[in-house]
């Protein structure tokens, strides 16, 4: 129970950061996916099924603050990742740590292109463009941002 607790407190506190503070994380454009790093954190720490829970919270949230026209893409999206992070946090002790945070960088990759992909097709001729101009760097953007924050609160708990 106390870690559902933190964990709504950390979402809470993340949606917060990320509403009021959104411009202070802009780099050239692009923005990290705060969200994603938040369940990613959340799926090493709580139970499968709240980590589902919050994937589908955290992308409807996404969705009502930064995304009106597309509502239900983030939260769809995020809650088949926040499955895949619960199987990923299952067997994190049987992979390498270099492969653990290979599958989160592809994670990411995917959480950023699936996005772009439905959201930015209707304004451009290309995927390639999309991928390039969008994806791309959210994708470097985001895994740097969740490395960096790794080395301060480690993704993956000892005890895990």
């Amino acid at each position: 129970m106390k870690r559902v607790i933190v964990g709504i407190i950390l979402f809470l506190l993340i949606s917060l950061l990320q509403f009021l503070f959104i411009d202070l994380l802009n780099i050239a454009g692009v923005f990290p996916d705060v969200f994603f790093i938040l369940l990613i954190y959340l799926a090493f720490r709580l139970p499968p099924i709240h980590t589902i829970a919050a994937g589908f919270s955290i992308g409807l949230m996404n969705d009502l603050l930064f995304n009106v026209t597309l509502i239900g893409l983030a939260p769809l999206i995020k809650t088949g990742l926040a499955f895949f992070l619960t199987k990923l946090s299952e067997n994190e002790k049987l992979l390498n740590p270099i492969i653990t945070f290979s599958l989160l960088i592809a994670l990411i990759w995917f959480n950023h292109g699936a996005y772009n992909w439905f959201y930015y097709i209707q304004f451009t001729d290309t995927e390639y463009s999309v991928f390039l101009h969008r994806t791309l760097p959210q994708t470097v953007y985001t895994s740097t941002l969740l490395f960096t924050l790794n080395y301060f609160i480690p993704a993956i708990p000892e005890e895990h």
